[in-house]
């Protein structure tokens, strides 16, 4: 099966649109060498753990520093998404006796890097990072594990969206990510419905479970009915949720202006780009290509 394509995407700032646009035309004529790398970083358990945000670790530009990922997270993330799909649908295809694959959901902020990023995945085929809450999508990936004559298995893990938003928050001071509220909202909402059309879809082919992760050194399995239990109410109720917990970090913390801006879905402003420039230019390696124009480091005025 061909590459994905991937889906282009533009931006007000001119750095940001040639990291963007850089990072599509590489992945389109060298993904082999990304999934190459790939199977080399240490957090990936020989390619076995498969994220997107993992995969945004090759782009130079992006992984030069904290502020070049605040503004280099968006214009890499298509790119790096489709890899991780290419990546999935090699590892149905490996020679491995091992029949489970495991994938691992929930809102932004409530752990999932931690728990498997660099861990013995010894059980599973593969673990796979991935929002499930768009029923369409998650459909198409439990259907590919099954028609390879594997065996599916969902993990969501789940927390109150107040403590997921102070984990964006400490990401954002270690790595320079944080996350959108809406974004946070619109998968906390939509997983409940969507795995429960999952189940439902493929009775006795699919196995669900879920952790509650309130205390992220002693998760609690989640018994009864789970669909129910991770229900934290609507998009609307959620991100209200989360407004209402940004200002009170606000007012016990110092947040960051670049980190305000994530959460709110705002492009990074200039001084951020101008910053993020400098790295970019110290990665100008990774514009190798003839076909390629080099990265310029002025920013536009817009955000």
């Amino acid at each position: 099966m061909a590459l994905e394509s991937i889906e282009s995407r533009s931006f007000e700032s001119l750095l940001r649109q040639e990291v963007h646009d850089q990072a599509c035309w590489e992945v389109a004529h060298e993904s082999d060498r990304f999934l190459r790398d790939y199977v080399l970083l240490p957090e990936t358990s020989q390619g076995r753990y498969i994220s997107a945000d993992a995969f945004k670790e090759l782009f130079l530009p992006y992984a030069a520093s904290k502020a070049a990922r605040n503004v280099f997270n968006a214009p890499v993330h298509n790119a790096a998404a489709v890899l991780a799909a290419e990546q999935f649908r090699r590892m149905l295809k490996a020679s491995d006796d091992r029949m489970h694959v495991l994938f691992v959901t929930g809102i932004p902020g409530v752990g999932k890097t931690s728990a498997f990023a660099g861990r013995d995945l010894a059980d599973y085929r593969l673990v796979y990072e991935r929002q499930l809450s768009d029923f369409v999508e998650a459909d198409k990936l439990i259907l590919e594990t099954l028609d390879a004559g594997l065996i599916p298995v969902v993990l969501v893990m789940d927390c109150e969206p107040e403590r997921a938003l102070r984990n964006t928050w400490a990401r954002f001071k270690a790595e320079g990510r944080g996350a959108s509220l809406n974004a946070m909202a619109k998968i906390q909402a939509g997983l409940p419905d969507a795995l429960y059309d999952l189940a439902a879809r493929y009775p006795r082919r699919i196995n669900i479970s879920g952790i509650y992760m309130n205390d992220e050194h002693m998760p609690e399995l989640i018994t009864g009915d789970l669909f129910s239990q991770i229900k934290r109410g609507t998009i609307h109720e959620i991100e209200s949720r989360l407004i209402a917990e940004l200002a009170v970090l606000g007012r016990q913390q110092k947040l960051a202006d670049a980190y305000i801006r994530q959460c709110h879905g705002h492009a990074p402003n200039s001084r951020s780009i101008r910053d993020a420039g400098k790295y970019a230019r110290a990665s100008a390696g990774f514009a190798r290509q003839a076909e390629i124009p080099a990265i310029r480091i002025e920013a536009d005025s817009s955000c």
